[in-house]
């Protein structure tokens, strides 16, 4: 339904099935509805964001939009986006204030030599001195502590507007930026301190509204709370433009450091590490077993793993990581998605080392998983660190694919599959599995598995089937490996022509 508002411009409830291709919208805010000509229609997504059609502000004027942003220029507008921000001062003036906390920390550089078994500290590491803003705030009188707060819906997310105001005269005072700087300074400190806070989880899907915004995307977002929005948005005026100065100048503060600008340089970017929740373990059993269905299927063994979502927190040591789940994966992320850091997070909590970043639309790739073997006392963390064994299944994963293309199964390749099954973590689907090693048997084997127990040793050929049954039960018994060992036959004959 169409609605003709008092401006004569034409608004329009639409939740994703009739906006304008991506190509053709332009991005607006409400203060320039004013501005549009008559007639124009205006869209409003499912995350309440307004654009327009380039094509029909074109049909109505002649000539091409000159108010809002395109599409296309949405990702790049970032980029103009000036911060004149000296870093370093606000680091030294930082050190320097009554209260204010550094804590001396652990950056990796060479991360792969962290995994070596029995090692309680990394091989390679350097001391790396952790600041926040947040100290700056915590010794005003001013500032609640946080676990003071009342609990009262909306009640601490009205405190964070209070906190706003503080940091605009502390970032002029304390830190000596211009007034400019200060306001958009203090609205994306403020929002990503929330992040870092029991807020969190009010304030996860207003952030990532706005970094939709910033990259042009049109996935859906964790729920919206309305008091969050409020808050941030209509109270305070946050704005995109300010989370992406605030990201530029975050950006500037990480690379200022000798030892970050290093590891940049020779990854490509930061490599971090994140404890996994069992929502993400849920989304390596689909790729596990996806990624076998397809070569079934289509023929097809190109899946990669990858982390999905918008906003994730990292740590940069594996170790401190380790806390917040029983699997670390580790990624290696470009800085320009790099969104917040430690320096917006509690004061008290700088062991954590957290930097937040987005995820592209296409998932952020990862190369390895550890898993947590130890785990000292939290109050002990920085004395106590875990040790960590690399997880089997991104072994599996390249077993898969290479068996996938090639037929050959090794000694290597069984005992990892075993190690897999065996950790359950992981839940392999039995007649997956089966269909594959059937489809190898078809494909490599000439449809005969005597050929492919020939080709092994007995040992790896019983561990084989030992792993296929341990899928489907805890216990294995000979006459369950038996019984997988005759589905695998099955599917070998089927894809071979030799049955249905």
């Amino acid at each position: 339904m169409f609605m003709v508002d008092s401006l004569g411009c034409i608004a329009k409830q639409d939740y994703g099935e009739e906006l304008p291709p991506p190509e053709d919208r332009v991005y607006i805010k409400p203060e320039d509805i004013p501005k549009l000509p008559k007639g124009l229609i205006i869209y409003r997504g499912p995350r309440g964001g307004l654009c327009y059609s380039r094509r029909q502000y074109k049909e109505l004027t002649g000539k091409e939009p000159d108010i809002g942003v395109a599409h296309e220029d949405r990702k790049r507008k970032e980029d103009d986006y000036e911060v004149k921000v000296n870093v370093l001062e606000v680091v030294d003036k930082l050190k320097n204030i009554a209260g204010s906390k550094v804590w001396k920390g652990k950056i990796v550089y060479e991360p792969e030599l962290q995994v070596m078994i029995g090692r309680e500290e990394p091989e390679v590491s350097e001391d790396f001195e952790f600041i926040s803003f947040d100290a700056v705030v915590k010794v005003s009188e001013r500032w609640k502590a946080e676990g003071d707060f009342e609990e009262t819906e909306g009640k601490l997310l009205r405190d964070w507007a209070e906190i706003c105001k503080y940091v605009k005269e502390q970032a002029i005072t304390t830190l000596g930026m211009d007034e400019k700087d200060a306001e958009w300074f203090a609205k994306a400190w403020t929002i990503w301190r929330a992040w870092c806070s029991t807020d969190f989880g009010k304030v996860a899907g207003v952030l990532e509204e706005y970094i939709h915004e910033i990259e042009g995307d049109d996935r859906p977002v964790r729920k919206i709370n309305r008091d969050a929005k409020k808050v941030f948005r209509d109270e305070l005026g946050v704005t995109s433009e300010d989370i992406s100065k605030y990201a530029k100048f975050i950006r500037q503060f990480l690379v200022s450091n000798e030892k970050i600008k290093e590891m940049v340089e020779k990854y490509g970017g930061l490599v971090l590490y994140r404890g996994i929740s069992d929502y993400e373990i849920e989304q390596l059993n689909d790729i596990l077993n996806g990624m076998m269905k397809k070569w079934i299927d289509e023929d097809v063994i190109d899946t990669e793993v990858r982390l999905m979502g918008t906003l994730y927190s990292f740590s940069l040591d594996a170790n401190l990581a380790g806390y917040f789940g029983n699997k670390v994966i580790r990624c290696v992320v470009p800085l320009e998605q790099v969104y917040s850091c430690w320096f917006n997070a509690n004061a008290n909590n700088l062991f954590e080392e957290e930097v937040v970043v987005s995820v592209p639309k296409s998932g952020l790739k990862f190369d390895k998983i550890y898993e947590v073997k130890h785990r000292g006392p939290l109050h002990d963390l920085i004395g106590a660190h875990c040790t960590f064994a690399e997880d089997p299944v991104m072994e599996l994963i390249g077993s898969i694919k290479r068996i996938a293309k090639d037929g050959t199964i090794t000694g290597s390749d069984v005992l990892t599959l075993v190690a897999t099954v065996e950790d359950e973590t992981y839940r392999l689907d039995y007649d997956t599995l089966c269909r594959f090693f059937g489809k190898v048997v078809a494909k490599y084997y000439g449809g005969d598995i005597s050929n492919l127990r020939k080709s092994v040793s007995e040992e790896v050929y019983r561990n084989l089937l030992y792993a296929v049954a341990r899928t489907k039960v805890k216990i294995v018994r000979s006459k369950d490996e038996q019984e997988a060992e005759k589905k695998i036959i099955e599917y070998a004959r089927k894809y071979s022509g030799g049955g249905d």
